[in-house]
């Protein structure tokens, strides 16, 4: 059934290579999340992104990994 499935691909879409695979879970700070995490950081504060998540976890309860909060700030144009 797979190579029949390829060869229709390759008939139909004209696709000889597999399609990229889905993505991964949602992003868990969005919408009034990340704009408390970002109001936060508005002032210019050198937090670490440990910091950043203990006070995200206090105003929001959302609590995430620090990783997760730089994924998170990369989203936003923080680098």
């Amino acid at each position: 059934s797979t190579a029949y499935r390829w060869v229709a691909a390759a008939r139909d879409e004209g696709r000889r290579e597999a399609k990229r695979m889905g993505g991964g879970p949602a992003p868990r700070i969005t919408g009034a999340v990340e704009a408390a995490l970002l109001g936060m950081l508005g002032g210019g504060n050198h937090l670490t992104l440990e910091q950043c998540r203990d006070r995200l976890a206090e105003a929001t309860g959302v609590r995430v990994h620090p990783w997760t909060v730089g994924r998170a700030l990369r989203r936003a144009g923080w680098t």
